[in-house]
């Protein structure tokens, strides 16, 4: 008998680990029905962030099979499979951690209030700044501590622009002529001329 859906099979031994029979249309529609009778497009960020609070014990709790799992599905050696529960681990926490203070409305009274707020998070990635008056969005934003400001829109990358963060979210940058000066090898050039005179160049260094 032939079955529908997918194996996953052991690439050392050949052995059948797990079968997942494709999914129907009436199943996707089961589902849907579970997550809007949950309300959990409505529920709080505090019910959220314990949500994900949780996910990160179990994996932790988990991490041996899970581990063992990756290894004997996907070959990777066991203490790289370990790192990615590890990892997984590590995101739930700082979810858990940081959206209470993410996710929160503030209020503030002017300007220096409310880029001090802003600026009180320890990390730097980007920011999304709103205003009807773009000018002074543009001068607020030079006060704001994040490697991008995004003015009237979401922050989002683009490959013409520098990427990167400040403070606790990184250092350096990718994209843009920035980046591309991150994979390049100049070669630096000094001649010591015959009246003492010293003579600085650099450029591409083309091998």
């Amino acid at each position: 008998m032939t079955r529908a859906g997918i194996v996953t099979i052991n690439p050392a031994s050949g052995d059948e680990l797990g079968f997942y029979p494709y999914t129907t249309p009436q199943d996707i529609d089961r589902v849907l029905q579970v997550a809007v009778a949950s309300r959990w497009g409505r529920s709080r960020v505090e019910d959220r962030v314990a949500a994900i609070g949780r996910l990160g014990e179990v994996l932790a709790e988990r991490r041996e099979p899970l581990a063992t799992l990756i290894t004997l599905e996907m070959g990777k050696p066991i203490g790289q499979a370990r790192a990615e529960i590890d990892k997984c681990v590590s995101a739930c926490r700082y979810y858990a951690e940081e959206l209470p203070g993410i996710l929160r409305l503030t209020t503030g009274t002017d300007d220096d209030e409310l880029i001090a707020i802003a600026n009180s998070s320890r990390y730097g990635l980007s920011s999304s700044l709103w205003s009807t008056d773009s000018d002074h969005a543009a001068s607020v934003s030079a006060r704001i501590h994040a490697g991008a400001v995004f003015i009237n829109t979401i922050s989002a990358t683009d490959p013409r622009l520098p990427t990167g963060g400040i403070k606790a979210s990184g250092y350096g940058r990718e994209l843009g002529k920035w980046g591309v000066y991150e994979l390049a090898n100049l070669q630096a050039l000094r001649i010591r001329t015959t009246h003492h005179q010293t003579r600085r160049s650099e450029g591409p260094c083309v091998k």
